[in-house]
């Protein structure tokens, strides 16, 4: 995308509304959001592996729960749905439901038993 270009003036003004309302995007260059997306707080992607940045694209009217992790190479489809505090490693088809969680497991007496207690 061409510096000064509609598309690029196009994406400028997206990045800066996103902002506003909260949204950070440590690497813009890599994460494409398209119209009336909500974007629940603290949801990351994870783009960098360690070699090479991957890109993220969540389509249009898409709703990411809070707490959600995208892990690149990702796309989130139109209108899809990412379960609060989900970690997403596959594409998600547009209309769908993503939830990837694990049950919750409790230790009894667990710090009991941490060394120092």
């Amino acid at each position: 995308m061409k510096r000064g270009s509609a598309a690029f003036r196009l994406r400028e003004e997206k990045l800066r509304r996103l902002e506003a309302s909260g949204v950070i995007l440590l690497d813009p260059s890599s994460t494409w959001v398209e119209e009336d997306v909500r974007i629940g707080a603290g949801t990351i992607t994870c783009n960098f592996d360690r070699f090479r940045k991957n890109p993220t694209s969540i389509g249009s009217g898409a709703f990411i729960g809070s707490g959600a992790k995208l892990v690149a190479p990702v796309k989130v489809g139109r209108n899809a749905v990412v379960g609060a505090g989900s970690t997403i490693t596959k594409d998600v088809p547009a209309w769908s439901l993503a939830v990837a969680r694990s049950r919750q497991k409790e230790f009894r007496d667990w710090a009991k038993r941490k060394p120092g207690k």
